[in-house]
């Protein structure tokens, strides 16, 4: 079993890549495409999509604007 890893989106394009976003943090869980999530910083994140690589997976999360 490999680690869950969030990624924070921090630049937003037309076609996003993985250097769009950065690690922040191993999470416990695997969150559905939609959840809001905190990062290890507070901040509330929306998933946007998870991509497996290996063992691990990669959970990608957009910033929730208030």
């Amino acid at each position: 079993m490999g680690k869950i890893i969030l990624c924070r989106q921090v630049e937003c394009r037309s076609h996003m890549s993985y250097r769009d976003f950065k690690e922040a943090g191993d999470m416990d869980r695997l969150p559905s495409f939609g959840e809001i999530v905190r990062d290890p910083e507070g901040a509330s994140l929306r998933v946007i999509g998870h991509v497996w690589r290996g063992y691990d997976t990669y959970v990608f999360g957009a910033p929730v604007h208030a």
